[in-house]
């Protein structure tokens, strides 16, 4: 005599036999030449009535060899079989490095496993080419604090590391990578991938590079491009041959006749906001992305430019009132997280000496 529990257990062991044998039949049907409408519109409402239905169809189909060879076998409408998603999926391809990383990451529109499995039973009873529906590439968006830095490892095996207040927007697709910087600095050291080129926009400007290792700035509208390693165009407009400027770049920054600049190893390229010629030079790689090492390199640079520099690490904020002051020119290099450095050394020249209040240092003529 069978007790409750057993007969339980019978039921549902009879139950999945009877689903494998149904799932079978129609692979035998399948296999044997292109469905019916009404036979492929009943199949759809077969696999949509369980993920078991569709799990069973799927073994059947793969014992009889119906997933190799695809293209004497009836297509079904794809969306008929579409399971509407439950649960957005998370995608996120973002490693954090050094300091507590301030990440948002946008979710995918949709997507879940059941509706997944019904695509690859799809595409395996495709005889033409159908209609796929398919998701955008999901962007991932990553910022950092005031005073913080951190790396984005991307899935491609590309990195970004990302300095003070920075934000930016990383798409990835089969054709295109592309990091929209809305505001602040990365260094892009970029995985080899010719058929994936590799973009950052800052602001609307394209830097584009493939294989090389460079640095964006982008702050209040002013765009400064340094390359460390291979070659970037900074600028939007048709492919170009590079090959062609190789010779030109031993001797510096290459400008086009449509505007775009060609960079290579231990070069830069400066676009002020409001302005239409950019500055060009050349740059030790030691000082590229400096940042990283937390110096601030300065050649010849204005003081109240570099007072700002200093105000991106630092909550004391060194303020410079005399204009004259404001535009005298300094060389060195500097702790990022010293500003003391650079007022001692301003007093130590007779440049100039420090008014202190409360949070603020008002550097004055002395």
């Amino acid at each position: 005599m069978k007790t409750g529990r057993n007969k339980t257990m019978t039921d549902q062991s009879n139950t999945i036999e009877h689903l494998r044998e149904e799932a079978a039949g129609w692979a035998v049907r399948l296999d044997a030449g292109p469905l019916s409408d009404d036979e492929r519109r009943e199949l759809a409402r077969w696999l949509q009535g369980s993920p078991a239905h569709v799990d069973e169809f799927l073994t059947a189909c793969v014992m009889f060899d119906l997933m190799s060879d695809t293209e004497d076998r009836a297509a079904i409408d794809f969306a008929d079989l579409m399971v509407p998603a439950e649960e957005p999926v998370v995608s996120l391809q973002a490693e954090r490095a050094r300091r507590g990383f301030l990440a948002r990451h946008v979710q995918s529109i949709s997507a879940v496993a059941a509706a997944l499995a019904v695509a690859v039973v799809s595409l395996a009873l495709l005889r033409e080419p159908a209609a796929l529906p398919t998701l955008e590439p999901t962007p991932i968006l990553a910022a950092t604090a005031f005073g913080e830095t951190d790396t984005l490892a991307l899935e491609d095996g590309s990195t970004l590391a990302m300095n003070t207040e920075t934000e930016l927007r990383v798409t990835l697709s089969d054709s295109a990578r592309t990091v929209s910087l809305s505001t602040g600095e990365v260094f892009a050291d970029v995985a080899h991938a010719p058929d994936r080129p590799f973009r950052v926009l800052a602001g609307d400007t394209p830097v584009e590079a493939l294989g090389t290792a460079f640095n964006v700035r982008y702050l209040d509208g002013n765009l400064r491009v340094d390359v460390r390693e291979g070659v970037v165009l900074v600028g939007a407009g048709d492919p170009i041959e590079r090959a062609a400027y190789t010779e030109a770049l031993q001797t510096g920054p290459v400008q086009l006749e449509d505007g775009r600049v060609l960079l290579g190893a231990g070069q830069w390229m400066a676009l002020d906001i409001g302005s239409t010629e950019p500055r060009l030079g050349r740059i030790d790689l030691a000082n590229v992305a400096a940042w990283q090492e937390g110096r601030l390199v300065f050649e010849n640079t204005p003081l109240a430019d570099i007072a700002a520099e200093f105000n991106r690490y630092n909550r004391t904020r060194l303020l410079i009132a005399d204009a004259d002051l404001a535009g005298e020119r300094v060389s060195a290099v500097f702790d990022a997280r010293d500003p003391e450095a650079l007022i001692a050394s301003l007093e130590l020249t007779g440049q100039a000496r420090a008014e202190r209040r409360g949070g603020e240092i008002r550097l004055v003529r002395d």
